[in-house]
């Protein structure tokens, strides 16, 4: 399963946000901007966001479960 919250752009203004899973929700926070955090609960579909959310910025990032980091990528398709 991937979750992806990806913008097609190239421009400068791309930050790549890091993931965890905490209970049912998978948090990203952004390194470069202190105090973003995107939700997105697995099970309702929520998506939730803290913080400064400067829309001149394109937060991306993805989620993949612990046991899927390890596998080589011809495995996943």
């Amino acid at each position: 399963m991937e979750i992806s919250f990806g913008h097609d752009y190239s421009d400068t203004n791309r930050h790549l946000c890091e993931s965890e899973m905490k209970g049912d929700w998978v948090v990203f926070t952004c390194p470069k901007c202190r105090g973003y955090e995107k939700r997105y609960n697995l099970k309702t579909e929520e998506m939730r966001v803290k913080g400064n959310e400067d829309f001149d910025i394109f937060h991306d990032g993805q989620y993949f479960p612990p046991e899927m980091q390890d596998m080589p990528e011809r495995s996943l398709n």
